[in-house]
């Protein structure tokens, strides 16, 4: 089982890590560029972390529907809503009733 997840992660690595670093890169040309404000690059920094983080989760959470849901596109739903959509909704709800 070990073999079977490490090759999985390998796989997703594979595939996406050149267009996650395409992204990074752009986030940091955005934050290098803004510097003049003191908030927006505390902002750009937090953005990018959350990215990166988002994909950790988006891998393991898509491995255990993967395996627990009986149709693939099914899966890929559920681990999309589950990882983005949810705290994503949640989070501008949240900035709607604050401001």
């Amino acid at each position: 089982m070990p073999e079977i997840v490490r090759g999985q992660l390998l796989a997703l690595f594979k595939q996406f890590a050149a267009p996650a670093a395409v992204v990074l890169l752009a986030d940091f040309v955005f934050l290098m560029s803004d510097r003049h404000d003191a908030d927006w690059p505390l902002v750009w920094v937090v953005l990018m972390s959350v990215f990166v983080a988002d994909l950790v989760t988006l891998s393991w959470v898509g491995m255990w529907t993967g395996l627990t849901s009986r149709h693939s596109n099914r899966a890929a739903a559920a681990a999309l809503a589950r990882v983005l959509v949810l705290p994503w909704g949640l989070f501008a709800i949240f900035l709607l009733l604050c401001s």
